[in-house]
């Protein structure tokens, strides 16, 4: 199982969900990697307030 945000309306934070959903297999010429941080600019969090 796969720990993932999801939003499904815009908002701050607090519209934020953590999920677990399954893992889909990979195709072929595919790989899957484990993400452990990444970032956001600010631009980018201003268009999820919208």
């Amino acid at each position: 199982m796969a720990r993932i945000v999801r939003f499904y309306q815009a908002g701050g934070p607090e519209v934020l969900r953590i999920e677990e959903v399954a893992y889909s297999p990979t195709g072929e010429g595919e790989v899957r990697i484990a993400v452990k941080a990444f970032g956001l600019n600010r631009s980018e969090s201003l268009v999820r307030q919208r």
